[in-house]
């Protein structure tokens, strides 16, 4: 669950760090391009107790016109980087969340009004968590395949709601994140509670 909701945060604030507007907006046209560096710094209770997060998350990124959207809809190419320090303040425990690799909108088909269907795929070493010693106790790597539908909102700007969002298939590799069983509170309680 909590990898699932990195993913569509990821996916959606990364559409706010892109800066250079390009000059083209006709379909299949680049809509903006550019590079983010962005440090950050969070408090939050997911798992039932207080945890500090610490971070940064930098990269480059391309944003498309999708051909015959009326520019409603838009694809991503992100080449992306994160790394958390995640803090127990209570205990002074700490895990590290890092990842690194490519996600891209492949396809996007319109469904109907504002709701657009769209082909996600990241791919790389997305999600590592190391324990409070550096030493690594989780892993995705490789290659994953998503469907997500989007309200657009019709105001010609990228992002907008998501109404359904799936893991279609693992294409390579393994991304233990993403198994039903996968519980990141029970992780987290296990390292730094």
């Amino acid at each position: 669950m909590m990898r699932r909701i990195f993913i569509l945060i990821v996916a959606g604030t990364l559409m706010g760090f892109l800066a250079e507007p390009a000059s083209s907006t006709g379909p299949g046209s680049v809509y903006e391009r550019g590079s983010y560096d962005d440090p950050y710094t969070y408090t939050h209770k997911e798992c039932g107790f207080k945890v500090k997060v610490k971070g940064r998350a930098w990269g480059r990124s391309v944003t498309y016109n999708v051909p015959g959207s009326e520019g409603q809809a838009f694809l991503l190419d992100d080449r992306y980087h994160f790394a958390d320090v995640v803090t127990n303040p209570r205990n002074g425990k700490k895990m590290y969340i890092s990842g690194h690799g490519r996600f891209t909108e492949k396809q996007a088909t319109h469904v109907e009004g504002d709701l657009w269907e769209f082909t996600q795929v990241d791919q790389g070493r997305p999600f590592t968590v190391k324990n409070g010693r550096h030493q690594t106790v989780l892993a995705d790597h490789g290659k994953v395949i998503f469907r997500q539908v989007v309200d657009t909102l019709g105001d010609s700007k990228p992002g907008g709601d998501q109404v359904e969002f799936e893991v279609v298939r693992v294409a390579r590799g393994s991304f233990p994140s993403l198994e039903p069983d996968f519980d990141f509170c029970a992780l987290a309680e296990r390292l730094i509670g």
